[in-house]
């Protein structure tokens, strides 16, 4: 499961990152996002992946929590999940 988390600055999303790698998930990149005009704010993206088994009520408890998560941080936005199959 890979979680997406957006912030207008990097500071933010790097204490995201420790809290959600003590929570067991793995850190994959912290990127700033394309601009399709110079004068657009910065947008820095956050991606993190876990490897759970949900089914369709747990996934969306961890919608909540992550939901949340971003709203105590004061990140800009908590963008959501992609799921596929564990290797």
């Amino acid at each position: 499961m890979g979680i997406l988390l957006t912030h207008n600055a990097p500071g933010l999303l790097g204490q995201a990152k420790d809290e959600l790698i003590i929570k067991g998930h793995e850190f994959v990149d912290i990127h700033l996002s394309d601009k399709e005009q110079p004068d657009e704010p910065d947008v820095f993206w956050l991606h993190m992946q876990k490897r759970e088994i949900h089914m369709p009520q747990t996934l969306d408890i961890r919608h909540s929590e992550l939901y949340v998560f971003a709203n105590i941080l004061g990140l800009d936005s908590y963008d959501g999940i992609d799921v596929g199959p564990i290797e």
